[in-house]
């Protein structure tokens, strides 16, 4: 029964932010099994002005270096769209299996998005190794806007997955 309550909120906000202008998203990614690199990722994007900004936050891990302090650049107003409308095409409904499935190796990732003015809609996901039998699972939506969001922050997402 709890279950049911959670999947059935879950796709009632879903589906409202599918419709809001997305405001903000943070991206967290971890690695347990790279060798040789410690592979920690916290990202938030969001508009200031204008213009969207990226911000890779302090003391996540780009190789071995870990930042001491938050590294922010500019998007292109269409690079945040394509990672917005990556996002909005997400299917709920498809990903219900997941729910309870975890894994003790490989990457675990977080995708938490809010609507303008942090009171708006606000939607989490959190999925373990998205990469794998990634449409299987219903993830290729998600699976791509983890992917452009990395592409965005300048890294490599093949360095990742």
């Amino acid at each position: 029964m709890k279950k049911a309550f959670t999947v059935l909120f879950l796709i009632i906000s879903f589906q409202a932010l599918s419709q809001t202008k997305i405001g903000y998203i943070e991206f967290d990614f971890h690695h347990s099994l790279k060798i040789g690199m410690n592979v920690a990722l916290n990202v938030a994007i969001e508009y200031e002005g204008k213009r969207p900004v990226l911000t890779i936050l302090k003391d996540s891990y780009l190789g071995e270096e870990r930042l001491k302090k938050n590294q922010s650049v500019y998007l292109f107003k269409k690079e945040y769209k394509r990672i917005v409308e990556e996002i909005q095409k997400i299917d709920f409904s498809a990903m219900l299996n997941e729910l309870d499935i975890n894994g003790l190796d490989g990457t675990s990732t977080k995708l938490f998005i809010s609507g303008v003015g942090w009171t708006d809609n606000q939607t989490e996901f959190s999925f373990w190794s998205p990469d794998f039998y990634t449409e299987k699972r219903g993830l290729t939506h998600y699976y791509e806007a983890c992917r452009l969001i990395i592409k965005a922050a300048g890294l490599n997402p093949e360095d990742y997955f």
